[in-house]
């Protein structure tokens, strides 16, 4: 065990319990099936404990996806910042809400993994900048308006289920 497994079993001590179940029953030769049953519990959770890498695999996915997701909007709100123009390296595209009381979550939160619905609903209230004029509309030295955003969307005219399907392509 290492110092982060230590801290989990003493944090988690009921998960770790179900976990070390679940691994002396797969030891002995019960499938998964036979685990939930003995232990009254969903297949669906045996297989998660018994599948060491699933974080791992989710992590991944995750990370995928909303690179893939940032890709796409960048390039449905015209591929660059609305003030500057700059284009240069996405990682330095963020997306800012032009009215901070109708902002749900932050769209580039770290291993925030929100359903595509609401990631859209979002989409449409902000705006793309580079951080240079991200951090000048902070400071108060840059002001920006929503319409100027509606309007590189609406004249782009694209599809977002066909741009998402390329990006997903291409990642």
């Amino acid at each position: 065990m290492n110092l982060k497994e230590d801290v989990a079993r003493e944090r988690f001590p009921e998960a770790w319990e179900k976990r070390d179940k679940i691994l002396s029953f797969k030891s002995h030769g019960y499938s998964a099936a036979e685990i939930a049953a003995k232990l009254e519990m969903s297949i669906h959770t045996v297989k998660y404990h018994l599948s060491g890498n699933v974080r791992k695999q989710n992590k991944a996915y995750n990370q995928k996806r909303r690179k893939v997701y940032k890709m796409a909007m960048i390039e449905l709100s015209g591929g660059g910042c609305v003030n500057c123009g700059y284009s240069k390296h996405p990682c330095s595209l963020e997306f800012h809400h032009v009215d901070e009381s109708t902002k749900n979550f932050a769209m580039s939160a770290n291993g925030a993994t929100p359903s595509d619905k609401k990631l859209w609903e979002e989409f449409h209230k902000v705006i793309l900048l580079c951080r240079n004029c991200h951090c000048e509309v902070h400071q108060g030295d840059l002001s920006v308006d929503m319409t100027v955003q509606i309007n590189i969307r609406e004249n782009l005219n694209l599809d977002r289920d066909s741009v998402l399907l390329k990006w997903k392509a291409v990642l």
